[in-house]
């Protein structure tokens, strides 16, 4: 249930809010607090086994394969795609000469 509606819902906040690193902190203890709570371990049991077993990773990774697949899908879209030719025209060192 934390997988498919809590995590979603936080990453979605994620992409239009600025967060700190202590946010992301408190959001990976209260996301071992759920995991070792769905595992029943008990509160000495490692983050790492927790993650593992349940096949969870951090938010901050979570939040950077998120840009770099959006990154891979402009970058396999069409050219005459607007959105690709302002990420094309950006990419540019001298992005003044851009015609987009």
């Amino acid at each position: 249930m934390w997988e498919y509606i809590a995590v979603p819902s936080v990453i979605f906040g994620m992409n239009v809010m600025a967060w700190n690193g202590g946010d992301h902190e408190k959001l990976e203890v209260l996301q071992n607090r759920v995991g070792r709570l769905a595992l029943g371990a008990p509160k000495w049991t490692a983050v790492e086994a927790i993650r593992g077993d349940l096949g969870w990773s951090l938010f901050s990774e979570r939040m950077v394969k998120d840009v770099v697949n959006y990154r891979v899908r402009i970058e396999r879209m069409e050219n005459k795609r607007w959105l690709k030719q302002i990420f094309e025209c950006k990419k540019t060192e001298d992005s003044e000469d851009c015609s987009c």
